[in-house]
């Protein structure tokens, strides 16, 4: 639809900040996440995977970085609008009765939700399944909360209910703590971005996914 010129908005408290081309850059150390060792996965996602075991079988999948062509960016756009539209928040004490219960979302749904049905949505569209990687980050104030990254030739993008756009991760004020690894998303791995780890630990909470995700 947009051509080659389609421009990726990179948007960090609603203003613009910044266009990328699509296929007209490299990747750059600051476009990519680095995986570091790995770490338990989040205490609901393990519940969540005993109710949904084939959303987190072990694959042998070579991990995907995927080409974002001008279709591949349409679909990005489409189905982060449709989800933050078709999804009203609300926290999981209210509709689960639990402080944290991973599920996807029919009406109601919190963070977690929203990317799991963002990942559902996109594999549904042909995407492949080690190219959309549930993560967890910490915003400003200390909560936790989480995005789905998808790997691409120019850098991790982010799907985030928080916000109408999409981004690169390293335009969003978050600590990066955990994702599922690219080569196996049955495990998780922590992320190799300067501070998050200490910041974790400085809050007296931990990288396992035991404080409930926000919003």
């Amino acid at each position: 639809m947009f051509g080659r010129f389609l421009f990726i908005s990179i948007m960090l408290a609603g203003v613009l900040t910044t266009a990328i081309p699509v296929g007209a850059n490299p990747i750059s150390g600051n476009r990519i996440m680095t995986e570091a060792k790995a770490v338990s996965p989040p205490r609901a996602f393990l519940d969540f995977c005993a109710r949904h075991p084939e959303e987190c079988r072990a694959r042998n999948d070579a991990p995907a970085r995927v080409q974002l062509t001008s279709e591949r960016m349409d679909q990005l756009f489409e189905v982060q609008r449709s989800v933050n539209l078709a999804v009203s928040y609300r926290p999981d004490s209210y509709t689960f009765g639990e402080l944290d219960f991973w599920e996807f979302p029919f009406v109601y749904g919190d963070c977690e939700d929203y990317a799991l049905k963002k990942k559902r949505d996109l594999i549904a569209l042909g995407w492949p399944r080690s190219g959309l990687l549930l993560t967890v980050v910490r915003v400003a104030g200390g909560g936790l909360h989480m995005v789905l990254s998808v790997p691409t030739d120019i850098g991790d993008i982010v799907l985030d209910n928080r916000m109408s756009g999409l981004a690169l991760w390293s335009a969003l004020d978050y600590r990066w703590l955990t994702r599922q690894s690219r080569y196996d998303e049955s495990r998780w791995v922590k992320l190799a971005v300067s501070g998050a780890a200490d910041f974790g630990r400085e809050r007296g909470i931990g990288l396992d996914g035991t404080v409930s995700l926000g919003d």
